[in-house]
């Protein structure tokens, strides 16, 4: 979800949440004390998330004057005479309209995305296409607003179909106090990217490849690893202390489970696994990714850790066919600890 605030109210400002499009204008967010969002990045799991705060924890905005949603759709429903499979609109091919500069480093002339090809980490670096722009074939950066994930030389998009799409973001909330006033205390967004390392945050998204020919589908799995801080940032000296009651990962269609392992004493954190659905139904979409299990801590297990605690990541992917433009990221909630 994503919200917006203004901490004065004579000086109210109203800013669309555009992490995923534009990451200059998220910094300016982020930034700026009259303005801000939360969320963003999530995909059709969001439907069957528990997002609620753990309980003595809320997520504090400061006087709400409005709350505006970022919503990216991508119709799949293939129209009569279209060759293309689900998985081909799914993730975002790069379609031959699209204008790749790979010496300007640009997509239909956009630069700034979220993170720069480039910034993978080794073992992504050396192995997967997504990481540079010049093997690049699929993914979110192919896939921005009004652009057709259709061959528009081979289909006149015009005279296809239109569909009208709803979304409905439902949030709770205290009413008549001020949260700072209470026992609460205020979460922030961490991070964690599989693509990442402690030397750089990562690049969102990766490729899976199909497994080897031959391959018992059952043992047709995509695993990577990495060594990360456990705040998803890069700052080897940050030892700010945080309490973390909640971790949730983001997986694509294919994705088995999203782990994080104790780097110290090897004791497995957490494992986020994916619901997907089995019916035809809006939420429950047959073989669709529809939801992901969290891991809440409290009590003696309630996690306290300085932001540049090493964690081991660990994904794993269904590789009996592959796909572009996946991802694998962590979405913990943090409290920071007063020294």
């Amino acid at each position: 979800s994503t919200s917006f605030r203004a901490s004065d109210v004579n000086n109210r400002k109203l800013l669309m949440m555009e992490m995923m499009q534009n990451i200059g204008g998220f910094r300016s967010i982020q930034q700026d004390n009259n303005r801000g969002g939360f969320g963003g990045g999530a995909g059709a799991e969001m439907r069957h998330i528990n997002n609620r705060a753990p309980p003595g924890y809320a997520y504090f905005v400061d006087n709400p004057e409005q709350w505006t949603p970022l919503f990216h759709f991508i119709n799949q429903k293939v129209p009569e005479g279209v060759d293309a499979s689900d998985n081909a609109l799914f993730e975002c091919p790069c379609t031959p309209q699209r204008v790749i500069d790979v010496e300007n480093g640009t997509i239909d002339g956009t630069k700034s995305f979220a993170n720069p090809f480039g910034t993978c980490n080794e073992a992504f670096e050396e192995s997967n296409p997504s990481c540079e722009l010049s093997t690049y074939v699929g993914g979110w950066r192919c896939c921005e607003d009004g652009v057709f994930v259709l061959d528009t030389d081979k289909y006149d998009v015009d005279a296809l179909p239109t569909d009208e799409v709803y979304g409905v973001f439902r949030i709770t909330y205290l009413d008549g106090v001020d949260a700072r006033d209470t026992d609460l205390k205020p979460l922030e967004s961490l991070g964690g990217d599989i693509t990442g390392s402690v030397y750089t945050k990562g690049n969102v998204e990766f490729d899976v490849p199909l497994c080897e020919e031959g391959t018992a589908p059952e043992d047709c799995i995509y695993e990577m690893e990495t060594v990360h801080y456990i705040s998803g940032g890069i700052n080897a000296t940050d030892d700010t202390l945080w309490e973390i009651p909640y971790l949730v990962g983001h997986l694509h269609k294919g994705g088995i489970d999203l782990s994080m392992y104790n780097m110290t004493t090897g004791d497995l954190i957490c494992r986020s696994t994916p619901i997907y659905g089995n019916g035809t139904e809006a939420g429950n979409e047959d073989g669709y990714l529809v939801g992901m299990n969290p891991c809440y801590f409290e009590g003696d297990d309630l996690i306290v850790a300085p932001a540049n605690e090493k964690v081991r990541s660990v994904v794993r992917y269904n590789s009996t066919e592959p796909h572009t433009g996946v991802m694998a990221l962590w979405f913990p909630r943090g409290a920071e600890v007063s020294a």
